[in-house]
């Protein structure tokens, strides 16, 4: 199992070079940082998913990202 949950890990730190360089070239994209949100979410840096669900929010998903945000603090919150 251990090996599973490394393999997870080095797959969503692979993915993150790949939104970040895709939040990079479209800053103003929500999508992309909703996206990042849910990728730094996943490898547990929880303080930068609520920034880039926050970016996201301010940009206008007030849909998805704010959903995903209300998640993570009530699941840190736990």
């Amino acid at each position: 199992k251990k090996d599973l949950s490394v393999n997870k890990v080095e797959m969503y730190a692979e993915s993150l070079k790949d939104i970040d360089k895709a939040v990079s070239l479209n800053l103003n994209d929500e999508a992309f940082w909703n996206i990042k949100g849910v990728s730094v979410d996943n490898v547990e840096r929880y303080d930068e998913a609520i920034q880039a669900y926050d970016k996201a929010i301010a940009l206008g998903d007030i849909e998805y990202a704010l959903n995903n945000k209300k998640n993570l603090i009530e699941w840190l919150n736990s």
